[in-house]
């Protein structure tokens, strides 16, 4: 398997055992599905990959196929047995049931040959440095339909499988994240911090973005510190690439295929994320104002960076009070206790799912996510 119970914690993707987990130990399950506003499917499946399943795949394909097609075959096998065998999923169609897929591709990966709706919500997760997880939400409707006459806030969910599977049953949750980013913060000693591979050979990869970033000639900016590791004289070792985000104010939070990790790297290491990412809903962006503590900007104004961000360093105390904003957001954006809260963000972005009228509000000098409570 790509990830199991002794192996998920160093894989990329093992946020799809790491959340079920999570949501099992936490106070938001019931027994009782009469009292669930939503069903978790905790199905691993790019988890539960083997390099067999994958030969099989690549035999039935046309040739040049890319392996993760294998994903939406496995969700249409996984939504096969829950409709058979059990009573929730045809009361809704499916639509109060939630999914984890924590593949780069997303939601192109599941119906790519499906003919199903998916609503996303984006969350974080961390398993050793792993990839933004997505989940998503099978619905043909923007949210799930209200239940009536209960007038009962968002409360519990319900976990379905499991019991019956026995691949489905996971190791206890344990230490996903690296330890208080305040130990790892360094001076601040470059303005723009980037370290990745470039692959200027796929121009549909990260959007684009890192390669317009170098041929506009941004690693040659004073101050900003772009580098390429597939150059032997730029590549850094693991400890050196971490090193550099909290040595710089602002961290080019960069996608690869999908969503991208460098995002909560830049977070953990008290680095303003640079978001340049037009097409890409980031997550918990439902729940938190990235305004207050990363720039965004727009693909085709990518050549104002050095302006945009000499204009930020310059406005009194903006650089501190995002800074400040950080301190506190960062825990919305991993999983590992005593700091991390990320379980407390999706419960937030699913209460708005039930109540889209919630506002959710961080009040960042407390650290506290206010979400219709």
């Amino acid at each position: 398997m790509f990830c199991n119970a002794s192996s998920w914690e160093t894989s990329n993707y093992g946020a799809e055992v790491a959340i079920p987990n999570a949501i099992r130990a936490s106070r938001y399950v019931t027994s009782d599905p009469a009292e669930a506003d939503f069903f978790l499917v905790p199905a691993p499946l790019y988890c539960l990959q083997t390099e067999q399943s994958l030969k099989h795949h690549r035999s039935v394909f046309p040739e040049g196929t890319p392996d993760y097609y294998w994903y939406s075959h496995a969700t249409e096998a996984v939504q096969a047995w829950v409709q058979a065998e059990q009573p929730f999923w045809n009361k809704s169609g499916g639509a109060d049931h939630l999914w984890i897929y924590s593949q780069d591709h997303g939601k192109d990966i599941v119906v790519a040959n499906t003919a199903f709706d998916w609503v996303p919500i984006g969350i974080p997760t961390h398993a050793a440095d792993v990839n933004l997880t997505k989940i998503r939400e099978r619905s043909r409707h923007r949210k799930p339909p209200q239940r009536s006459g209960t007038g009962r806030a968002f409360d519990r969910l319900a976990l379905l499988l499991g019991r019956k599977q026995r691949a489905l049953h996971f190791a206890p949750l344990v230490d996903q994240m690296s330890s208080q980013p305040t130990s790892v913060w360094g001076t601040k000693t470059s303005i723009l911090y980037f370290a990745g591979d470039l692959r200027f050979e796929d121009a549909a990869y990260s959007h684009g973005v890192r390669q317009m970033a170098f041929r506009m000639g941004f690693n040659a900016t004073k101050g900003f510190r772009l580098l390429d590791s597939r150059n032997p004289e730029e590549a850094l070792g693991s400890e050196e690439y971490l090193e550099g985000f909290g040595q710089s104010l602002f961290c080019l939070a960069a996608t690869g295929a999908g969503w991208g990790v460098r995002l909560k790297l830049a977070m953990m290491y008290r680095c303003i994320p640079v978001i340049i990412s037009d097409d890409v809903q980031m997550e918990l962006e439902d729940v938190l104002d990235f305004t207050n503590f990363a720039v965004r900007l727009p693909q085709h104004a990518m050549y104002a960076l050095p302006e945009v961000l000499n204009s930020i360093i310059e406005t009194r105390n903006k650089v501190k009070s995002m800074q400040l904003v950080i301190d506190c957001a960062w825990r919305f954006f991993t999983w590992k206790p005593p700091y991390g809260r990320a379980l407390e963000a999706l419960m937030c972005s699913l209460r708005r799912k039930l109540d889209p009228e919630i506002k959710p509000r961080l009040d960042h000098e407390t650290c506290t996510l206010i979400c219709g409570e």
